[in-house]
């Protein structure tokens, strides 16, 4: 884990060998405060980001198999079903939010 005095230093090495700044700079828990949220950096915690998928098949085009014709006929002859369908995939963390 990284520690907040951990990327402190961070800063203070990269302004000081990357950027080659000489211009005096206070790297303080306030500037560390101010750089998370202009980025929108934030602590999850990972219990929350466990989730949960299942892919299920939509049949949007299939008709019944049934009819409301007279006699004793429980279904059509000669009719074939649509088998056209559209794989649908649920996915959901464990606290609902995405």
């Amino acid at each position: 884990m990284i520690s907040e005095p951990m990327l402190i230093e961070t800063g203070k090495e990269f302004y000081d060998e990357k950027m080659r700044l000489t211009m005096p700079y206070i790297f303080s828990e306030g500037w560390l405060t101010r750089f998370k949220d202009r980025h929108g950096i934030r602590k999850l915690d990972v219990s929350e980001q466990v989730g949960n998928a299942d892919e299920t098949g939509l049949m949007c085009k299939c008709l019944p198999n049934t009819t409301l014709a007279g006699g004793n006929e429980n279904s059509t002859p000669g009719f074939n079903h649509n088998k056209e369908l559209i794989i649908v995939l649920v996915c959901a963390n464990a606290a609902g939010t995405h």
